[in-house]
């Protein structure tokens, strides 16, 4: 059984022995007789000994290698150095067991920690683990990628070669550099990568690989949350920051990125909500830039319980307010200044100056003056322009403040203006002129997860991602009919629906069944449905497949919109896994034959089951036993990263081309190819989110060309000759892949697809709502509210796991409809500063404990959270939870999020719930 994987991945250092350590224990396998203690599991198939070391594969789901019996004594800077090689990119697990304790015989999350391997030779990695003193290690595991064939040459650990006892450790955490840079190590320690002690700092040159480490620490990680680093960088690029803590293995990371700067800028880094970040911090440290012409002076760093250094403004947006502006349009320009310093502003002017044809409108002032800015605040100014053409325009904005003075120069775009006769006033969203592709079906994936301004809100630091139609509501089929016309109009023949289905329970089946079931224009786009079943465990069966397919077929597949492949209609399972652990390869291929057959019997000629899938051919060949009738994928976020969480979309690029052959060339059956405009997850997952950096249009024009290409050649048809792409996605704006007509990019990325697979002349108009004047379509952004009283009255809220029963005089009824059921209450801002007690009214049947989480904007995360035990009794009860003593609870907070229980099944009824400046 495997440790679920829920922590982010860690990029390894590619191994150079370091001064500073000795070998502790060894095990070479390579040539060796013996495994040593060492053993494989069943799914590590085959394992044996070869004279490149220790082999297995192709393996089955979860394969690992175990040795117990051991007695290592830990230390925060012992390494593990493991040399390993597979034949293909993957993720790696390394497990630690103290005990013998919890289902796993004492292996944990809390103990692991990952890296990743490169696909071909043998090479070293090295894995800080972050072993505690006085912890004694007594087995260790290596878990290697699934379904995969790997080896294994060599196994060591290494300590350092100063006696522990003899070791200070320190409780305070700030170095000045070069002048502190003895009491650090270097890893590897077999290049020059930090040199230069000068007065500049000490040099991180890039592309090196090269990380520094502080020497052991006693951090309090709640009361230290900012880390400050001054540096000063040749040219853009991130730096890593690192650490090591007491409550969770490995060697945690985060991306900080760093303008050219011709002198030292301070970086405050806020890890308050940074999960890895607790318990006590006992080691941190840098890693060098990954380019190699880039080099990092670092002059100082500190962890502390506020921000660091100086007064220092930026202009954090500097735009139209407007996603959307044509020439001609009275618009608003706006610059939010942010103090990302660690002291007060002086107090500032800033400076407008429009060039080419871009205007200040009459009488409005092109300077204006700015107010001291409070450490961490963002003031937004606004001026009126308008654009006698429609082109990119240009304008300078000068922020003066005290002796400091910057300039930057933005570039604008407004559109052109239409024809007349596109922009008379109508009743109605125009009809679409679709663009034909030919043989061609160009399908994206639809997420539902867009119909409260609540749940938009996780974009408002993100305005680039605005759409066109604003913070619209998905289930409005005025707005479904926007989406169909400009998909339809830019060659898209079908939208793939995200569909929810766990043991019988549906949820987000507004924008299907209230917007595009709707909609005017719905039997001009196909659509099918993508069964995201990331369904708990032991919920997939013979009879639930029974069950969810005369469902399929009572509301689904008998519209003459399903999209149909061979004559059967089409579904993607999102996670084939899930079926097999439940149901096992045999169980999964009869279930999907039943399927099928209650389809036949239904007088329908079945179902075309296409499984989403990565790279790996033991796993191939699985799904091929299972069944299926094609394969592809819901996206790829990693491919092409080289293990990396922050990486270039252009190796994305390059990546899914050779993940698609990869799969392919594996395959007996059809292969369809996904496509993806980026990936940047900050919105829902905060600053230590996944992120591929320099996504354009042209760059995703390439990749569709790729798809385009790899359809044509070896004739690639789907039954019935098809030539089918997918693309991921139309509104995940929340991962950072999106082509949906929005502030940044305009409708480049559907001109894209246009481009490539339609066969329609390259001019043509795109009609927005103001064109025609119809809209708006934004959601009114709820009032800031400190308490939410529900008894009979309606909130904008969102649902996770919970369907609504009713609301009337009592309050909201729910019921939990998984162990995972949450409420989201509307966006707000609240000073956690004066409110330091909430108190909830509710009354819940089944569970034991309930959490409450809050959030700054970077997502909900497990450290901003509270958890506190419930009565599931059935009857009204009042909970306060007292926050003055939660370090964490601090700032503004913009969201609350409540987890009533932790249950299926649980009767839920929630009364009130409000902020008290002190509990009772």
């Amino acid at each position: 059984m495997r440790v679920a994987l829920t922590f982010p991945v860690l990029v390894l250092l590619l191994v150079g022995q370091a001064s500073c350590q000795e070998a502790m224990r060894e095990w070479v396998f390579a040539g060796a007789s013996s495994m040593q203690g060492w053993s494989p599991n069943a799914a590590a198939e085959g394992a044996r000994l070869t004279p490149e070391g220790l082999q297995a594969g192709p393996s089955e789901f979860d394969p690992f290698l175990i040795v117990s019996g051991l007695s290592i004594p830990g230390h925060p800077a012992m390494r593990v150095e493991v040399e390993a090689g597979c034949d293909r990119d993957g993720e790696w697990q390394l497990f630690w067991a103290v005990d013998e304790e919890g289902p796993f015989g004492g292996f944990s999350e809390q103990r692991s920690a990952r890296f990743f391997v490169r696909a071909g030779q043998i090479r070293p990695y090295v894995v800080f683990p972050g072993w505690q003193t006085g912890e004694r290690i007594l087995k260790l595991r290596l878990d290697a990628p699934d379904y995969s064939t790997f080896t294994v040459r060599a196994i060591r650990l290494t300590r350092p070669v100063t006696d522990p006892s003899e070791e200070k450790v320190s409780a305070v955490a700030e170095w000045t550099f070069p002048t502190d840079a003895s009491q650090w190590s270097v890893f590897p320690s077999g290049r020059p990568a930090i040199a230069g002690a000068g007065p500049e700092g000490w040099k991180l040159e890039g592309g090196s690989g090269t990380i520094a480490m502080s020497p052991v620490l006693q951090l309090d990680a709640d009361q230290n949350t900012w880390v400050t680093i001054a540096a000063r960088s040749t040219r853009e690029t991130r730096i890593a920051l690192r650490w090591l803590c007491s409550q969770k293995g490995g060697l945690h990371s985060l991306t900080v990125p760093l303008q050219r700067s011709e002198k030292a800028r301070f970086y405050n880094v806020d890890l308050s909500g940074n999960n890895d970040w607790q318990g006590r911090i006992t080691m941190i440290g840098v890693e060098a830039p990954e380019e190699d012409r880039a080099d990092v002076y670092l002059v100082s760093l500190k962890a502390g319980p506020e921000r660091g250094g100086p007064a220092q403004l930026e202009v954090a947006l500097a735009d139209f307010a407007a996603p959307f502006v044509r020439q001609g349009w009275d618009a608003s320009f706006e610059a939010r200044i942010l103090n990302t310093g660690g002291a007060p502003s002086p107090p500032a002017k800033v400076t407008l100056t429009p060039l080419g044809a871009l205007s200040l409108a009459p009488g409005q002032p092109a300077t204006q003056v700015l107010a001291a800015l409070a450490p961490g605040e963002t003031r937004t100014i606004n001026w009126r322009v308008k654009a006698s053409e429609g082109n990119s325009h240009g304008v300078e904005l000068k922020l003066q403040a005290g002796e400091s003075e910057q300039t930057r120069t933005v570039s604008l775009t407004c559109h052109p203006a239409l024809p007349e006769r596109l922009t008379r006033k109508a009743a109605y969203v125009p009809l679409p002129e679709p663009a034909s592709t030919g043989d061609y079906l160009v399908g994206a994936y639809y997420f539902p997860g867009w119909q409260t301004y609540s749940r938009w809100s996780c974009l408002d630091d993100f305005p680039e991602r605005h759409p066109v139609l604003g913070y619209y509501r998905e289930g409005d089929p005025e707005v479904a009919d926007w989406h169909i016309k400009w998909a339809l109009e830019h060659g898209i023949s079908f939208l793939i629906y995200d569909w929810y289905w766990s043991a019988g329970n549906r949820w987000l089946e507004h924008a299907l069944h209230d917007g595009y079931f709707r909609a005017r224009y719905r039997d001009r786009l196909k659509f099918c449905l993508l069964w995201a079943n990331h369904n708990p465990k032991g919920t997939s069966s013979l009879k639930d497949l029974e069950a969810v397919t005369r469902h399929w077929i009572e509301h689904y597949f008998r519209r003459p919109e399903y999209l149909r492949v061979d004559g059967k209609p089409v579904i993607v399972i999102f996670s084939p896994h899930r079926f097999r652990e439940d149901m096992g390869v045999e169980g999964t291929r009869r279930a999907l034959e039943r399927s099928r057959e209650i389809c036949r019997e239904a007088g329908l000629p079945g179902i075309y089951f296409v499984a989403c899938t990565y790279p790996g051919e033991g796993n191939i060949r699985l799904l091929e036993q299972e069944g299926y009738d094609a394969l592809s994928g819901y996206n790829y976020p990693s491919a092409g990263d080289g293990g990396r969480k922050v990486a270039p979309y252009d190796d994305m690029v390059r990546g899914y081309k050779e993940f698609w052959e990869a799969i392919d060339a594996a395959a007996t059956i059809p292969y369809i190819p996904v496509t993806e405009p980026g990936w940047d997850s900050r919105p829902w997952h905060g600053l230590d989110a996944r992120v591929r950096t320099g996504k354009h249009p042209d760059k995703f024009r390439n990749m569709l060309a790729n798809a385009r290409e790899f359809l044509d050649s070896a004739g690639r048809r789907l039954p019935g000759g098809q030539k089918i792409v997918f693309v991921e996605a139309w509104n995940e704006f929340g991962e950072g892949d999106y082509i949906e007509p929005h502030r940044e990019f305009g409708f480049g990325y559907l001109d894209a697809i246009r481009d490539v697979f339609s066969t329609a002349p390259d001019q043509h108009y795109d009609v927005v709502p103001e064109d025609v004047g119809l809209g708006p379509y934004t959601l009114p952004k709820p009032e800031d509210a400190s308490g939410w009283d529900f008894r009979g009255k309606r909130h904008d809220v969102f649902f996770q796991n919970l369907k609504e029963e009713s609301s009337d005089a009592a309050g909201l009824r729910m019921i939990s409809t998984g162990d995972d059921a949450a409420l989201y209450l509307p966006g707000t801002r609240l000073n956690a500063e004066r409110f330091r007690c909430i108190e909830i009214r509710m009354s819940v049947t089944a569970g034991r404990q309930a959490q409450l989480f809050w959030t700054s904007g970077d997502g909900f995360k497990e450290v901003w959270s509270q958890r506190f035990n419930i009565v599931p009794d059935g009857a009204m009860r009042t909970y306060h939870l007292d926050l003055s003593g939660k370090p964490r609870w601090r700032g503004t907070i913009r969201q609350l999020r409540l987890d009533p229980c932790e249950v299926q099944g649980a009767k839920v009824t929630l009364e009130s719930l409000r902020l008290l400046e002190s509990c009772p």
